[in-house]
């Protein structure tokens, strides 16, 4: 009998108790042999900022002691592209006896034919495709159908009631300074905290900056801060922006907000604001900008991208940088937000966040209009910039 072989390659940026769980069901259900690993190298659809050597050596340190799993470094030790099909090649050289079976993802099968060489791939393979949260099961038998007729592979759909977690709510986790020693392999915790893996840019103090939300913002303020940094991290998340520098512009964008206009003012003094006619007249306005100053000097945020995101998070500004856009929405459909057009900026935040700017320029502005409140020239340069997306 031929022995059957499991190819199962990824980022495993980092690998976790899932990845290990998923592939001790597929080795028992299929009755395979055992299970190659392959840590992707220079993979051709996707920027992997940990390096490939760290991604190989807790993939190395995750299977040791299996008799079932091993780990290939032939992906990572590649100068060029790693491609699928070379991978396979290479396993069918050094294993010709073997009938082999490539493990992925349910979104990544439905994107097989847009795969190098995808024909010769689907020869010398079967799949054994795992369904994953979201997928539709329409989708996946109409495309199961269409590999079939035109490919003639093997194809075997496995749904696993695996582990809720994935490595990139893990590394999200590791950013927040939260815990995940439960989704890791001892070893591989270790190996992430004595590498210092996944740790944001710098050290912020997000306790100090929540104990001091509290204490000098209303409760109703406090809990849509909170709700901010959730909605941007979210955000962040679908736009592939950095979710430490969200939640921490999500929470500090209000901080002088509840600050009386009076004392504002003054405080642009001290920090050497200098007020245009239009902060002037409405000093309100002057909270996002001042929200910059208290997060840089009291709370050392030093980077110009956080600052930015809350200096311009109520006018907004043309050429905004996609986290600019981020706390700009997240303040708007955060939760506890109920205007009338809530449901409709909530759904097209998450399809085009451009077009969301747009709208929620040309609301927000109406609105302010109808209240008497002079628009800043800041806003009306954004929407002249954002209207084409309307």
């Amino acid at each position: 009998m031929k022995p059957k072989i499991g190819v199962y390659g990824g980022c495993f940026n980092p690998i976790h108790n899932g990845h290990l769980f998923l592939a001790e069901c597929l080795r028992k259900n299929f009755l395979l042999d055992k299970i190659i690993f392959v840590p992707s190298g220079n993979a051709p659809h996707k920027h992997i900022k940990v390096d490939k050597e760290d991604r190989f050596n807790m993939t190395t340190l995750a299977l040791e002691g299996s008799n079932f799993f091993e780990v290939s470094d032939y992906e990572i030790k590649k100068n060029d592209k790693s491609y699928t099909i070379n991978t396979l090649e290479y396993v069918r050289e050094n294993n010709p006896d073997a009938k082999i079976y490539l493990i992925i993802g349910a979104d990544a099968f439905l994107e097989i034919k847009t795969w190098h060489k995808t024909d010769e791939l689907l020869q010398l393979c079967s799949l054994l495709v795992v369904i994953r949260p979201g997928i539709s099961k329409n989708d996946l038998n109409n495309h199961l159908r269409y590999v079939k007729k035109n490919y003639l592979c093997e194809v075997s759909i496995i749904e696993v009631d695996a582990l809720n977690i994935s490595s990139t709510d893990i590394r999200n986790k590791i950013m927040l300074n939260e815990n995940v020693k439960q989704f890791l392999p001892e070893k591989v915790f270790d190996y992430i905290t004595t590498h210092n893996l996944y740790k944001p840019f710098s050290k912020i103090n997000i306790v100090g900056i929540k104990k001091y939300l509290a204490e000098n913002l209303s409760d109703k303020r406090f809990i849509h801060s909170l709700n901010v940094a959730e909605e941007a991290v979210k955000l962040a998340k679908k736009y592939d922006e950095n979710i430490y520098k969200a939640y921490i512009a999500g929470l500090l964008h209000d901080c002088a907000k509840e600050i009386p206009n009076s004392q504002k003012i003054l405080m642009c003094n001290e920090y050497g604001m200098k007020l245009d006619r239009v902060l002037a007249r409405q000093p309100d306005l002057t909270h996002s900008f001042l929200a910059a100053q208290i997060a840089h000097y009291k709370f050392s945020v030093n980077d110009t991208d956080i600052l930015h995101a809350i200096s311009y998070h109520t006018t907004g500004k043309k050429r905004m940088s996609m986290l600019e856009k981020i706390i700009y929405i997240a303040d708007c459909i955060e939760p506890n937000r109920t205007y009338e057009q809530i449901k409709y900026l909530r759904e097209l935040a998450y399809e085009n966040i451009n077009k969301a700017v747009a709208y929620t320029l040309k609301v927000t502005m109406e609105k302010n209009k109808e209240g008497g409140r002079i628009i800043h020239p800041l806003s009306l340069e954004a929407f002249q910039f954002y209207k084409s997306n309307l």
